[in-house]
């Protein structure tokens, strides 16, 4: 889901045997994203420096000279830059390394982690991990950071997991266990499912549907902000929606279908988009499971939209995911792609059809 290098830990009998906290998984998956940056050198970038030199060097700063009423010491202000490795990256993965090494009981994992944030601290400073520093580490992204994402991605998992917040400050309460968005997970397994095995089309990502819910031009008294719909994705053809998905993270086959999530789903499907359908995928580890499909109708019968219930089988992606791909694998990951975008019987030969 993630985008993560492949961990091999242990074999199944001691894995069985022991107790291995899902954070702990993350944080040897962080300890090998660190080996692997560390190896390779890590990140240098040019940086501002202003101070008074008796050796100039770079831009003189005639402003500051100014302020200060002329030349008074034998120094002179200047602006130049250095290649340093105390940049916002290496300051992040530093915090990550150390924070991460404060979540493991396991002793070894601890120690190679505090062991790859020992390399890296005689030559970067150490920073808070908050939130204001994974924005500013979101404005800085490009792709000379390219090789620092999978490690960024689990430094935000681990951030989100480690307590929760009564405020709109920055505070934490710590907890004595792991909180993990098995909802977002899950959502953004399917997108990635769904970009590389999907041909023919493009994934988008909570596309926002815009113009459906608006405030009434002079009925909306504290200037807020029109509602916007943001599905979980969205393919399309060209610049066609063709299908509507919602991911929920609930067994919806063994569970009844709450009503927030129908109606949620019941707008997508009213929204005008891809054939007034939308499609709710949700996990399931029963073989039997089928699609369900509800209409939406006006009170004198009239069909509006529809709501279709698809089981995504847990076992048999498991089992497209793990094994090495050859051409069969991965003729068969495209049909479940289609299955999972639309369904057994609504794709056929290239288009989409409204099938009731």
């Amino acid at each position: 889901a993630y985008g993560l290098r492949d961990l091999k830990l242990y074999d199944p009998t001691v894995f069985e045997a022991s107790a291995f906290p899902f954070q702990e998984i993350l944080l040897h998956q962080l300890e090998a994203e660190a080996q692997e940056l560390i190896s390779r050198g890590i990140k240098r970038d040019y940086l501002a420096k202003k101070e008074r030199l008796s050796s100039p060097k770079g831009r003189f700063d005639f402003t500051e000279m100014a302020l200060q009423g002329g030349m008074m010491r034998a120094e002179m202000p200047c602006r130049y830059h250095i290649r340093s490795e105390d940049c916002l990256p290496n300051q992040v993965l530093l915090a990550g390394l150390k924070h991460g090494s404060r979540l493991t009981d396991d002793l070894h994992l601890r120690t190679r982690l505090r062991r790859k944030a020992a390399l890296i601290e005689e030559k970067v400073s150490v920073i808070d991990l908050d939130r204001e520093a994974i924005r500013r580490l979101a404005r800085q992204t490009s792709r000379l950071t390219k090789a620092y994402s999978p490690a960024f991605e689990i430094i935000k998992l681990l951030m989100r997991g480690q307590g929760t917040s009564l405020s709109s400050k920055d505070e934490t309460i710590p907890l004595p266990g792991f909180l993990f968005d098995m909802n977002r997970f899950f959502q953004q397994l399917m997108a990635r499912v769904l970009t590389e095995w999907l041909e023919g089309f493009r994934i988008e990502d909570e596309r926002v549907i815009r113009g459906m819910i608006d405030y009434v031009p002079g009925y909306n008294p504290r200037n807020r902000r029109s509602p916007l719909p943001r599905p979980d994705i969205v393919v399309m053809k060209g610049q066609k929606v063709v299908v509507i998905l919602d991911a929920k993270y609930r067994d919806l086959w063994e569970n009844a279908l709450p009503r927030e999530m129908l109606y949620q789903l019941a707008i997508y499907a009213l929204s005008g988009e891809a054939n007034s359908v939308s499609t709710i995928l949700y996990p399931t580890m029963d073989a039997s499971a089928s699609e369900a499909h509800l209409e939406i109708r006006e009170p004198h019968g009239s069909f509006r939209g529809k709501v279709v219930l698809r089981p995504v089988n847990l076992m048999e992606l498991e089992q497209l995911v793990e094994k090495r791909a050859d051409e069969a694998l991965i003729q068969r990951r495209r049909d479940y792609a289609n299955k999972l975008a639309f369904g057994r019987k609504n794709f056929i030969g290239g288009e989409f059809s409204t099938e009731r």
